[in-house]
């Protein structure tokens, strides 16, 4: 994620980070972009849970509009939800990874 991260702002020209959130009572996302200053993707990994994480609502709270995706490596089968996360597989989204909405 990072290279890719390193490749787009190199490209673009945008100011590109990559953050790691985590608050005192344990909630915790592992990947938030943000691009120019503003997130824009919340992304969770897990090996093999794909009930979709709370610690989305929890954030989702406090940061609006993003791409919210839960990564799993072994999934039994791809979902989304109502309130926008999308779980998907981890090694096709690695493998296609695009962040040009992002940069947009």
């Amino acid at each position: 994620i990072l290279k890719k991260l390193h490749y787009i702002e190199d490209t673009t020209g945008a100011t590109i980070a990559l953050h790691y959130l985590r608050t005192k009572q344990g909630h915790e996302i592992d990947f938030l972009i943000s691009v120019n200053s503003q997130p824009t993707d919340l992304i969770e990994v897990k090996m093999s849970d794909d009930e979709p994480s709370r610690s989305f609502l929890h954030f989702g709270k406090f940061i609006k509009n993003t791409t919210n995706i839960q990564l799993v490596k072994n999934i039994a089968r791809e979902k989304s939800t109502r309130e926008g996360l999308s779980v998907t597989a981890l090694i096709p989204w690695l493998a296609n990874i695009d962040f040009s909405a992002t940069c947009k």
